[in-house]
């Protein structure tokens, strides 16, 4: 039956031989030797039009022409219909045919011979349009703790399953792509699948068997790039997640390890949660698994209503109330609630944490969650010990990276940068991602000769991070003269606007070796620990000493920011101690032993073990 007598009452169609298998359309069947399969009417007139085009290309338009009678289709009906005819195909132990998808032209199929002298060398293309996503890439220099702690890249926990494990198979084709985005379509491609070594299958052409598949498609509009993606069910084209970021198209080197970051850390959050639960997750708590691991990781306006789906549809999986705790915290650390409001929050994702533990006492999510809950009550000890037991799951990153923070806060920066060093020296790519979600720590860590080489390092994904890193250097650590000279050239991505005013009229008046008794009215908008490092950086001890008391709550819960070479002279203040005290750094230091690095600095002028709580 060539294409151009189709018909679309399937009772006038004859049988015909496909491949090593019989068509019937007026039964809707298709039947091998051994085996039949049932077709619903939809996907046995397009496997009619495809068959008829004889091997050639049917385009989308032609395919809704002759199967919907011209309707206005979208084009996830058209790309549910064609995923329904390949699981028919694989129903038979050797498939009779194969369906390639032609990005922005359409579909073609090929029988098991026509393969044999064809290369396949489509993929499948996603619609050009997902349901738009809000832009989350939450991650600066001054985020908050919620924002931080779990703003890093997800690991797997090793943990045995109770109940038969899913597959959890992904499939990953290739981004459709205009030309000129076509190798960065390929390097997402590779880089996902680097990421998710024990996951990732062949191509979508190769007709593999994931149990998911993620297409997607990459776009420019002007000095943006917008890459949309879907993941599905394999078997019935369920949509399970889809989202959308955008970026700037002047860092396209990259787009594609944040795109890879976003997509990966989401899709193996949901994954190991199936894989640990103590029965088997059906799709649609997979969907609110994936939704809820979204909100958890990169935040949004709905992280709060998505956990609590989660867990009205799942009572029974200790993760549910483990996320619903991270996200009550997230959602009040997003909101700045302080007070009653912020003891109520507390008391209550303290009560979600710890009914998941009940359930599953290996729980790492919720231990981050009671470690940060001690954090805000300024408990440094009580945290640690929360990570210390979070660890006992092996290279959890979260743990990790809270961890990391931790250490950087307390003072002892030393040991946050061995831990650091061992991301970076491990396989898991995910790992060595990590300390770029952990820049302050990195800015208090390393020596100026260590900077530069991060610089270096965080240039080859993207400029943006690496010039945060070279501003911190500049604008902090080099010679007034110098950091003038820089300050042109490095963009307000780097650089504030209101803070580039203000460096405008101090920088020349140190350079010239003159002292500044009072920072100018430029200065005003500059707040929190940036105006800290620029009072002391002119030498206003007392204005600094002032400025970290006005701290809002939040913000002195990171006083990793004291311990900074920068902020040398503020230690080396006989105020500083006591500063300590209130900050509630003491109490961890003579509780714990664990004194922070600036203690065996040389030149202190007091013994900081000393102090007395």
């Amino acid at each position: 039956m060539l294409v151009e007598q189709f018909s679309r009452d399937l009772t006038g169609h004859p049988d015909f031989p496909l491949g090593h298998v019989v068509v019937s359309p007026s039964a809707c069947e298709v039947r091998g030797a051994d085996s039949s399969v049932r077709l619903e009417p939809r996907v046995m007139a397009a496997l009619l039009v495809l068959a008829g085009a004889q091997g050639r290309t049917v385009s989308r338009d032609r395919l809704v022409e002759l199967c919907w009678d011209g309707r206005a289709v979208s084009d996830d009906a058209i790309n549910r219909t064609i995923a329904k005819l390949r699981q028919a195909a694989r129903q038979f132990d050797r498939p009779p045919f194969v369906v390639e998808t032609l990005p922005k032209i359409g579909f073609r199929l090929l029988t098991s011979a026509q393969e044999a002298v064809t290369a396949p060398t489509a993929t499948t293309e996603a619609p050009p349009a997902a349901q738009p996503h809000r832009r989350a890439w939450l991650l600066g220099l001054l985020g908050a703790i919620a924002a931080v702690v779990f703003l890093a890249l997800w690991a797997r926990a090793p943990r045995a399953p109770a109940a038969p494990e899913p597959s959890g198979l992904i499939e990953i084709a290739r981004f459709a792509a205009a030309p000129e985005l076509t190798a960065l379509a390929e390097r997402l491609e590779s880089e996902t699948r680097l990421a998710l070594p024990g996951y990732a299958l062949q191509a979508a052409h190769q007709e593999a068997e994931g149990e998911h598949l993620l297409t997607g498609a990459l776009d420019r509009d002007g000095d943006r790039l917008i890459a949309t993606f879907e993941l599905r069910t394999r078997a019935d084209g369920l949509l399970l997640w889809s989202g959308r970021l955008e970026h700037p198209a002047a860092e396209a080197d990259g787009f594609s390890q944040r795109l890879m970051g976003y997509i990966t850390s989401v899709y193996l959050c949901a994954h190991d949660q199936r894989r640990s639960a103590p029965r088997v997750v059906t799709s649609q708590e997979t969907a609110l698994l994936l939704s809820t691991c979204e909100a958890v990781l990169f935040g949004g306006r709905d992280w709060l209503e998505a956990a609590q789906k989660l867990q009205r549809a799942a009572p029974d999986l200790p993760v549910a109330y483990a996320f619903l705790s991270a996200v009550i915290l997230n959602d009040a650390f997003s909101r700045g609630l302080v007070g009653p409001d912020l003891d109520a929050v507390l008391a209550a994702s303290e009560r979600e944490a710890r009914r998941s533990i009940r359930m599953e006492k290996r729980n790492p999510i919720s231990r981050v969650s009671l470690s940060r809950i001690a954090w805000v009550r300024g408990d440094f000890a009580e945290a640690e010990r929360q990570l210390e037991r979070g660890a006992e799951v092996p290279d959890f990153l979260p743990v990790e990276v809270t961890h990391v923070l931790l250490l950087w806060n307390v003072g002892r920066v030393s040991a946050a940068r061995e831990r650091i060093e061992r991301f970076l020296r491990m396989t898991d790519p995910r790992f060595r991602t990590a300390p770029e979600a952990m820049l302050p720590v990195l800015l208090t860590a390393v020596e100026t000769a260590g900077l530069r080489k991060l610089e270096a390092r965080l240039d080859a994904s993207g400029p943006s991070a690496g010039e945060v890193v070279r501003a911190h250097r500049l604008l902090w650590w080099a010679a007034p003269g110098e950091a003038l000279r820089a300050l042109p050239g490095l963009s307000d991505a780097a650089v504030s606007p209101p803070l580039r005013a203000c460096l405008t009229e101090v920088l020349p008046v140190l350079a010239a070796n003159r002292k500044v008794p009072n920072l100018p009215g430029a200065c005003d908008p500059v707040s929190g620990w940036t105006r800290v490092q620029l009072l002391v950086r002119v030498g206003d001890l007392d204005g600094a000493y002032a400025a970290v008391e006005a701290l809002s709550l939040y913000a002195k819960l990171r006083p990793g920011f004291l311990f900074g070479p920068e902020m040398k002279p503020l230690r080396a203040d006989p105020r500083f101690m006591p500063l300590a005290k209130r900050l509630g750094l003491l109490r961890y230091w003579a509780s714990s032993g664990r004194w922070p690095d600036f203690c065996a600095e040389p030149d202190l002028p007091y013994d900081c073990r000393a102090a007395k709580i």
